[in-house]
């Protein structure tokens, strides 16, 4: 009779924790959403005085795309904490055939737009293509390696304290995908607001102007 006490006892204290998990998980916010950009951002072709445009048609493929190491999809949202930006990684393949020695992506919070504008930040590799902030591995990329876009702690506080000193709203349920830069090995660059992915669903479709 004892055992049967003490079975019933951990079964009660195994339901309670189940019960404890789901709602911990439940409690976090799913409307949490990645798309691409509504603007029209097709293949880049001009580049400013000074940039030497590369030739290639390709540079980048999203292998995978995650949060707190859980993968997403585009377009579908998902649960998160109201500080999911620090875990936003893509993880990427070189397939433009030459040495990769940066990439940036930028993104718009469009929570935050207004007439003329939005809020917005970049997930940098390489020596900091905008904010000069160096990522913590800083190596060539050779043609098919895979390599990661991700925050380092000096970079996601930048972003952050800029966002927050422009804007009342606490944290951010969406993230539009705008335009990737590349910068090359022998210093020539590449940009597009669309890039192919491992997962056709994260795919985008280059719209005209």
């Amino acid at each position: 009779m004892q055992f049967e006490k003490g079975k019933s006892f951990q079964l009660i204290v195994a339901a309670v924790l189940i019960i404890v998990v789901v709602r911990t998980t439940s409690a976090q916010p799913k409307d949490r959403v990645i798309e691409w950009s509504t603007y029209p951002l097709g293949r880049i072709g001009s580049a400013a005085e000074g940039i030497k445009p590369s030739p290639v048609t390709e540079a980048l493929e999203i292998v995978d795309m995650t949060v707190a190491g859980r993968s997403i999809t585009v377009g579908q949202p998902f649960a998160a904490d109201k500080d999911w930006l620090r875990s936003l990684t893509f993880r990427m393949r070189n397939v433009s055939g030459q040495p990769i020695t940066g990439a940036r992506i930028g993104f718009d919070l469009p929570e935050t737009k207004t007439e003329d504008h939005s809020l917005g930040f970049s997930l940098e590799y390489g020596k900091g293509l905008s904010t000069g902030i160096p990522s913590d591995e800083q190596k060539v990329i050779m043609p098919n390696e895979e390599f990661e876009l991700k925050f380092n702690e000096a970079q996601y506080e930048r972003h952050r304290k800029f966002v927050a000193e422009r804007s009342t709203i606490p944290s951010f349920s969406k993230v539009w995908i705008g335009v990737t830069t590349v910068k090359f090995e022998d210093g020539s660059s590449w940009a597009s607001g669309c890039l192919r992915s491992a997962n056709p669903s994260n795919s985008c479709t280059p719209r005209a102007p």
